[in-house]
């Protein structure tokens, strides 16, 4: 998520990118510069002077040409951007690794199944939401919760996401889900597996800690394929993300269906010999 009041997202301890921007105030080599310089002149008296140095243009030239000063603190100084690469930045990391879920979604098997749409605000946490094309009555909802860091446990490769939230802000609901993944920023691609946790699940099994109006949460899951934790259940390679959202949906909208038909036969007086008649999930 790239930026959010009420949601956080905690920094990862280590940093993968090579590349800093530096103070402007201190040089390339990290030493800091002089805020003040000797023998140079001050005040705007100092910017047009009549003075030159002896034996240099001589005394009647001396006269005629003005000598401008320029204060060392008023000339121009090189960008702070020309010399070393900045760092990835945390809302590029989180904007594009956005972008590579929806790219999931679209390309994943059945490929071209699902639309996926960007929300233009942010106030429901919602970074992703999909439905099945052309069908418009449900919607899933999705948010990103990605890393670019693994944590060792001895020989097992962990990934780790903390994050908080605010009390009135948390949502639990069966069509709001938290994705989950290690971005390799060798490949630009997610790492398998990756998780697709429903909100509810998150919010019961993954709290860590809880101050005042403020909950933080701790989602930490092997990568492991042979793993057997709390988080197996909802892992998968990321080519079937689409693939378990559109079961998901079709599931549910079939019961929907299933659930409106009934609800529409139980007001309609049936004749002997009547047929309903619905339309195939």
């Amino acid at each position: 998520m790239a930026a959010n009041v009420g949601e956080r997202d905690y920094r990862q301890r280590e940093a993968q990118v090579p590349g800093d921007v530096r103070r402007a105030d201190h040089d390339q080599d990290g030493r800091e510069q002089a805020s003040t310089h000797g023998n140079q002149p001050t005040g705007e008296s100092s910017l047009l002077s009549s003075s030159c140095r002896p034996g240099q243009l001589g005394a009647r030239r001396c006269a005629d040409y003005g000598v401008l000063h320029v204060p060392r603190a008023n000339r121009p100084h090189p960008s702070r951007y020309s010399g070393a690469l900045s760092r990835l930045s945390d809302v590029q990391f989180s904007r594009f690794t956005e972008t590579e879920v929806a790219k999931l979604l679209t390309f994943g098997r059945p490929r071209g199944a699902l639309e996926v749409m960007v929300p233009m605000s942010d106030d429901e946490r919602r970074d992703l939401e999909t439905h099945l094309k052309e069908h418009f009555r449900l919607s899933l909802a999705m948010q990103v919760k990605a890393t670019h860091v693994l944590y060792q446990h001895g020989r097992i490769s962990r990934l780790q996401k903390r994050f908080s939230v605010k009390r009135e802000r948390l949502i639990d609901d069966l069509y709001f889900w938290y994705f989950f993944g290690f971005m390799d920023l060798a490949t630009a691609a997610f790492r398998a597996p990756v998780f697709l946790v429903p909100s509810h699940v998150v919010h019961a099994e993954a709290v860590h800690e809880v101050h005042g109006n403020i909950v933080e949460f701790d989602f930490v899951a092997s990568m492991n394929p042979s793993s057997n934790d709390r988080w197996r259940p909802y892992a998968c390679d990321p080519a079937e993300v689409a693939g378990r959202v559109v079961k998901f949906l079709k599931a549910h909208e079939g019961r929907r269906r299933a659930a409106a038909l009934g609800r529409a036969a139980g007001s309609i007086i049936v004749e002997p010999g009547t047929i309903l008649v619905a339309r195939a999930a």
